[in-house]
């Protein structure tokens, strides 16, 4: 039973992940956060127009709307590490 689920949850997530990062070295990624850019302009006002965290926090918080909280967390910690090197400059 255990291992049914692991394995259905290990597609998902292989699935996922490998979607983001099609998109992400297509473009698509940075598309969609400059749309969305105007909504973390107010959470996040240290970050340059057009910098890659934003196209990583846009892809952690699709993550969590779609509720796949184990791809959420990796993505979530790469937007951390980007964010802390904004943070030492």
């Amino acid at each position: 039973m255990g291992f049914d689920v692991s394995i259905g949850l290990t597609g998902v997530l292989s699935l996922w992940l490998g979607l983001l990062k099609i998109a992400e070295k297509a473009g698509l990624v940075n598309t969609f956060a400059r749309l969305a850019s105007s909504v973390f302009d107010k959470p996040f006002p240290g970050i340059p127009v057009g910098h890659p965290v934003a196209g990583t926090i846009f892809m952690n918080l699709s993550a969590n709307i779609l509720v796949l909280d184990n791809a959420a967390k990796p993505i979530g910690l790469k937007a951390m590490r980007q964010l802390q090197e904004l943070n030492l400059k």
